[in-house]
């Protein structure tokens, strides 16, 4: 191609760093004997131990025991390659430890880009653990969910960002949401290297769902009490508690917003199991049973139960209202595609 139609002009540069990259083991040791500079850097700045980061490890440590030097402004490119290789290896862990002293913000958006490209869902889990802020954005304001989305290899890797906190309902710089990101997919070719699996539609139907149950619970959040969508016409009186307004319904049971009789002050999260299942005993006996079970771990759970009881006809749960909110309204991913634990250790 002739130059002129190009930025890119190929280099002597380029040449030498090109060449370290494609060398092989004794190639290299051959190429370093015999004076080949470790710390060469392209015209754009790309160092030849910043670029041996997308290989093998061995050439990274070759080149470093050969004196090549990774300044910290090099440190996110070279952990942004090394997670979009997808390394097994101990090179992000090394890079990680690199990066610990700076703010997440300079290294974590390259470096979680480049793992979900990579698919990995370990790697991703432990740049998360090492402080990469899961809503950290690029510089085209997109999250790690819409890359996840965009590059889409597995749903686990959606379930992991969500489970910490991902904010479903984020826009890029262009205004678009993760959803967003799936419906292109949908209806576009899909390119080579971003197989859609076959359990993508299911992605898609879990992220509207979580977009539906995020503004459910926006709103049963910032409602004032009284004034909460769904409130229901008359107050509903179950044992020592007042429930004034329906936050959401699912098979088994409804929540309520509600607040004790004798005290008004504190609002809460009543769960209150269906009239139909309510005279059936072995349906109210588990979810009796199941609600104490909750109150015996106590604060070891995300949310704990506060109360359990039967009264009024009704058999309850009583939560906190704002974590109890969050564990009502966030549907669960299909099983079918749930391989790995929540939390990894």
């Amino acid at each position: 191609m002739d130059t002129a139609d190009t930025d890119f002009v190929w280099t002597e540069l380029d040449e030498q760093v090109a060449a370290i990259d494609g060398a092989t083991y004794p190639e290299l040791q051959r190429m370093l004997a015999d004076g080949a500079d470790p710390n060469v850097r392209t015209p754009d700045g790309v160092s030849a131990l910043v670029s041996a980061c997308m290989g093998d490890q061995w050439r990274y440590d070759m080149l470093v025991a050969a004196g090549a030097q990774l300044p910290e402004d090099d440190l996110p490119l070279a952990l942004h390659y090394a997670c979009e290789r997808g390394c097994k290896s101990g090179l992000v862990d090394e890079l990680l430890q690199r990066v610990a002293h700076l703010d997440p913000h300079v290294w974590a958006p390259m470096a979680m880009h480049g793992a979900t490209h990579s698919g990995d869902v370990w790697l991703l889990k432990k740049l998360l653990r090492a402080g990469a802020p899961v809503n950290c954005r690029d510089e085209r304001g997109r999250t790690p969910l819409h890359m996840a989305v965009g590059f889409y290899r597995d749903l686990n890797m959606l379930v992991l960002l969500v489970d910490a906190g991902a904010d479903v309902d984020a826009e890029d710089d262009a205004g678009a949401t993760a959803l967003d990101y799936v419906e292109r997919r949908e209806g576009i070719a899909c390119p080579e290297d971003h197989p859609r699996g076959p359990d993508e539609l299911a992605a898609a139907e879990w992220l509207r769902a979580l977009m539906r149950a995020s503004q459910t619970r926006a709103g049963a959040l910032a409602y004032p009490r009284g004034r909460l969508s769904g409130r229901l016409d008359a107050t509903r009186d179950v044992g020592p508690y007042v429930l004034y307004a329906k936050v959401i319904s699912e098979p088994v049971s409804t929540f309520f917003a509600a607040h004790r009789r004798d005290d008004d002050a504190e609002r809460l999260l009543v769960r209150v199991l269906h009239d139909h299942l309510a005279d059936d005993r072995r349906h109210v006996e588990a979810f009796l049973a199941e609600g104490r079970a909750g109150m015996a771990l106590g604060p070891t759970v995300d949310v704990p139960v506060l109360d359990v009881g039967q009264a009024d006809g009704a058999a309850y749960w009583v939560l906190e209202f704002e974590r109890g909110v969050e564990r009502a309204c966030r549907p669960q991913p299909p099983v079918k595609w749930r391989q790995i634990p929540r939390w990894l250790p």
